[in-house]
């Protein structure tokens, strides 16, 4: 799972259906503002403003796993060098 706080600007959280990948559900954070995603639920980030976005992401796993995407996610396959 993952916790994305907000420390400046404005940040949009997008949660997308893990069994169809199709389906979303977004939310606008601005300063102060959390969200957390559960474990195994994909999702992507976006400045929603026009200045930087500054954000804190807090992992909830005893050992860091690198994130895996559905095969209907634009970023499906990539792999890290």
């Amino acid at each position: 799972e993952e916790v994305f706080f907000v420390l400046e600007g404005t940040l949009e959280v997008t949660v997308h259906d893990p069994e169809d990948g199709t389906r979303t559900a977004s939310r606008t954070l601005g300063y102060r503002d959390l969200i957390r995603v559960p474990a195994g639920v994909p999702r992507s980030l976006r400045n929603a403003g026009d200045d930087d976005a500054l954000f804190c992401v807090i992992i909830g796993a005893a050992k860091p796993q690198l994130p895996t995407y559905p095969p209907t996610s634009a970023v499906h396959g990539i792999t890290r060098d």
